[in-house]
């Protein structure tokens, strides 16, 4: 049995969207002959910055993981990484992972040299680490890229200095690992179209995923078993409401929430995009049509958002006056957010729309689960592989994500057919969903790994 290093800082005990990544793929390695051996940060380092899921723990019981400690130099560096200055100074923010993960790899290595490195990110001075390790050990590297990185039309960078600093910091990875895989399809062309003068054989792309373990065979429906009169919608995972409205002006004033302030000069995104429509922002404002126009009342909708509230989400709530429809769940475990997504009429979906009009390269992470409830999914999302994957499961009412007469009027129908029949059917297309299962997921990895080891180039 082969073995692989796996960097992971987000790991449990920490819960999470980006730890469920790493989690899976640790948790089915050994079914396909390779055994992993962890390094992930110690949560209690971020001082309860992320949330922690202890059930999660169980995927990896018997596995062999290793978490960083860090020296009293780096605990002063993680303590200045909460300091809004560190942004301007990128390998000052992540000095202290990257030294403290670089030791404990290297003791690891020292002691029983791995067969090859897969290194999740973000962070993306994950990188770092394992180009390190790979060069100090001759050990061939796999850079797993969760989200686009530097070509991520949701980020903003201080200046258009930290952005160029970032792509390239991201090509140098490219470069360097001995496979690179993205997770989305778009996201792939993305990058072979940023770097065209990677070798495009060493390029892949892995998606995420739903678990049969978290969500049984048994639950695969073509309708909900809720039997309340209210169309209920629901939604799992965070909003980007606060992001929102930190680095979009239009977002600032559209919420009224904060002035301008004179670094907003300076702020850079390579690629623009209306970051309100990854909140509920349009849908709100759709409920909000229906509701004075008096084609509704409070009792037909039942909006409950499962994840952590923050207060601009609670102010979106308050401008819409809507709180008597919304219910607040806050941060469950896995098995919780998935009986409580398990318990709607309908799964709601929002994504950022790029403002150049150019195909989103993200799917949410929910979107696979989602699918995997077998239940409607009310998408409001752009062209791009979430809309793809939406249409392709036969699950999806989707909707363009700003456009609010399509949203309400896609919400009127659900709601009527909800009291007609007080269940909406689908017709999920089982084959196109089971692709995205994670033990489906893992075997493609491991063939990479392959690839990475049998292409293996000695780097000084």
């Amino acid at each position: 049995m082969k073995r692989v290093l796996v960097l992971a800082y987000y790991f449990p005990p920490m819960g999470g969207s980006g730890v469920q990544r790493p989690v899976k793929f640790v948790k089915y390695l050994e079914d396909f002959r390779y055994r992993p051996e962890v390094v992930a940060l110690d949560s209690s380092v971020l001082n309860g910055q992320v949330p922690k899921d202890g059930e999660m723990m169980n995927d990896i019981a018997g596995k062999n993981v290793h978490y960083v400690t860090l020296n009293r130099t780096e605990k002063f560096q993680s303590k200045l990484a909460a300091c809004k200055l560190t942004q301007y100074t990128p390998k000052l923010h992540w000095s202290w992972w990257v030294k403290s993960a670089d030791r404990l790899c290297s003791e690891i290595c020292s002691n029983n040299k791995p067969d090859v490195i897969f290194a999740t990110v973000s962070p993306f001075s994950t990188a770092r680490v394992a180009d390190s390790i790979s060069r100090k050990y001759k050990i061939p590297w796999v850079l797993d890229i969760r989200d686009p990185w530097a070509l991520d039309p949701i980020s903003y960078y201080p200046s258009r200095l930290h952005y160029k600093i970032q792509i390239k910091a991201m090509k140098n990875a490219c470069q360097s690992a001995d496979a690179v895989i993205m997770n989305t399809p778009r996201s792939l062309e993305s990058v072979k179209a940023a770097f065209p003068d990677l070798p495009q054989a060493k390029m892949f792309y892995i998606t995420n995923g739903w678990d049969s373990d978290d969500i049984a065979p048994s639950h695969h429906k073509a309708e909900s078993k809720n039997n309340s009169k209210s169309l209920t919608i629901v939604h799992t995972g965070r909003f980007y409401t606060g992001y929102s409205i930190k680095v979009s002006p239009s977002s600032r004033n559209t919420l009224s929430a904060g002035r301008f302030k004179p670094q907003d000069l300076f702020r850079y995104s390579f690629a623009k995009s209306n970051l309100l429509a990854r909140t509920a922002y349009y849908l709100f404002q759709a409920i909000r049509k229906l509701l004075d126009d008096s084609l509704i009342s409070d009792n037909d909708i039942r909006l409950i958002f499962v994840g952590q509230a923050s207060d601009e989400d609670k102010k979106l709530i308050s401008i819409f006056n809507l709180q008597k429809m919304v219910e607040f769940k806050g941060y469950l475990n896995h098995s919780d957010s998935i009986e409580a997504l398990n318990s709607a009429d309908v799964l709601f979906l929002p994504l950022h729309e790029p403002e150049d009009r150019k195909p989103a390269l993200i799917v949410p992470g929910k979107t696979y689960e989602y699918m995997a409830a077998a239940l409607p999914i009310l998408a409001l999302v752009p062209p791009g592989d979430a809309r793809d994957f939406v249409f392709k499961s036969g699950l999806g009412f989707v909707c363009d994500p700003t456009d609010i007469e399509q949203i309400a009027g896609t919400l009127m129908g659900l709601i009527q057919v909800k009291k007609n029949f007080k269940h909406i059917k689908v017709n999920p297309n089982q084959r196109f969903i089971r692709q995205f299962e994670r033990k489906n997921l893992t075997h493609k990895l491991t063939e990479i790994l392959d690839f990475a080891i049998n292409n293996y180039s000695y780097k000084s």
